[in-house]
C-alpha cells in the first residue's frame, strides 16, 4: 500500500511600487532624462520607501549631471 500526502496550494501576494521620473524642458517640452523604477514594498513603510525612492532618484540625476 502506498502512503499519499497532501499539500494544500499556497497563494502569496506581492505589492510592487513602480515610479516614473521625467523632467522636461519647459521651452520645447522635450523630456530631458527619465527614469523607471520597481521595488517591493515587503515589510517597509510607504514613507521609508517613498524616502528609498527619492534618494536613488536624486543621486542618479546628480551622476548623469541632470541636476547638481
Amino acid at each position: 500500500m502506498w502512503a499519499t500526502t497532501t499539500i494544500p496550494p499556497r497563494v502569496t501576494t506581492t505589492q510592487n511600487v513602480h515610479a516614473d521620473t521625467r523632467p522636461f524642458d519647459v521651452a520645447n517640452a522635450a523630456v530631458v532624462w527619465s527614469a523607471a523604477t520597481t521595488t517591493s514594498t515587503g515589510y517597509d513603510s510607504l514613507p521609508q520607501i517613498i524616502a528609498q525612492f527619492v534618494e536613488l532618484i536624486v543621486q542618479t540625476m546628480k551622476a548623469d549631471r541632470v541636476i547638481c
